[in-house]
């Protein structure tokens, strides 16, 4: 997952990216708004995060002009200008997040992963991997443009794999966070059975692909 820092400091540029690379993150730095400008034309990215301050013009330039076109991309503003009114203009401009300096790291990458997770955000409303699309909003599953089906808790294993694309997770919270899928893992029953086609689980049309259409490790 590649993101985009936009920020004049060279030396606070560094540490946050070496701060991300930290957190799983790959980024490209840029110092200005002509670069941003360019960077965005050239690379698809999953997030940015947007300096105000920049020596030839306006962060928020960057991302009106984003806005404009009905580019969905996740922005996180990071800035210097902390004050009610400029959090206001910021937000109102387009801004998912925004986030006064000076800052915590492990704070900005709370909220960096906070609007990652936010439905729709990472690549508009469908995540994709190669071959692999998936639609956020219908859950359905596509593989070369057919259809495949899955069930309640392979969806929702998808689509966090999909969001995190380049890191692992941790296999026991993947299946805290997916056993709400199936009521025969519902923490209430307390219960270690194997779901036996429960309607939540099973598809009810078409068979399902032996073969797994995507890449991705859970640790």
């Amino acid at each position: 997952m590649r993101l985009l820092i936009v920020e004049d400091n060279v030396e606070l540029s560094r540490l946050l990216a070496s701060g991300l690379m930290a957190a799983g993150y790959e980024s490209d730095v840029v110092h200005s708004v002509a670069e941003a400008r360019d960077a965005l034309r050239s690379v698809s990215y999953a997030a940015m995060i947007l300096d105000l301050g920049l020596p030839d013009g306006d962060g928020l330039s960057v991302l009106s002009e984003l806005r404009r076109k009905t580019d969905p991309l996740p922005v996180l503003v990071l800035t210097a200008r902390g004050g009610v009114q400029d959090r206001v203009s910021g937000l109102r401009s387009g801004a998912d997040d925004y986030l006064a300096k000076p800052f915590a790291l492990e704070e900005l990458v709370a909220r960096l992963e906070a609007i990652l997770r936010r439905p729709g955000q990472l690549l508009g409303s469908s995540l994709k991997l190669a071959n692999l699309v998936y639609d956020t909003e219908s859950k359905q599953v596509f593989v070369d443009g057919a259809p495949h089906v899955f069930s309640a808790r392979e969806t929702s294993v998808l689509e966090i794999l999909l969001r995190r694309q380049g890191r692992g997770w941790c296999r026991r919270r993947m299946s805290k966070t997916t056993s709400s899928a199936c009521p025969a893992r519902s923490p209430r029953t307390r219960s270690r059975s194997t779901c036996r086609g429960c309607a939540s689980c099973s598809p009810s049309t078409a068979p399902r692909s032996s073969s797994t259409p995507f890449g991705a490790s859970v640790i």
